[in-house]
């Protein structure tokens, strides 16, 4: 079974991203949501890792020595477009911030774990966020 796992990081840590009120996930969050997966679909399960900063996403799993406790597989240097095709065909998916997150889920089907603090709350992207719409019950 292949996890797909989004992590978006770049533009959302810029000043201008930052002051409107998007935000990132959490190494935690990422951690956690794989850890769901693994009690959920057991141990068979190759997570496919897509991020705009792959370096940084390997050295926070190697820093919870969690790098060796799973099999991963880090999609580096593709495009968006890529990255978004692999993670659609994956079964599960585990999406962090950002539209690419949204629809790689919505395409691979399966059990998706959402990053649910898209927008700061108070923040002017929050005000224009509508959770209802991006999150579906099902």
């Amino acid at each position: 079974m292949y996890v797909g796992v989004h992590v978006r990081r770049g533009d959302f840590l810029n000043v201008a991203a930052v002051q409107k009120g998007l935000m990132v996930a959490p190494m935690e969050y990422v951690l956690k949501a794989i850890g769901i997966m693994r009690i959920i679909y057991g141990r068979d399960i190759i997570f496919i890792i897509c991020s705009d900063d792959i370096p940084w996403v390997k050295k926070a799993i190697s820093d919870q020595g969690h790098i060796f406790d799973y099999t991963y597989v880090f999609m580096e240097n593709n495009p968006p477009n890529v990255e978004l095709a692999v993670l659609s065909l994956c079964n599960q998916t585990i999406a962090s911030t950002g539209t690419l997150s949204w629809w790689a889920a919505w395409l691979a089907g399966g059990t998706t774990i959402f990053y649910k603090h898209q927008a700061r709350q108070g923040s002017e992207y929050r005000q224009k966020f509508n959770y209802d719409d991006f999150f579906y019950p099902h």
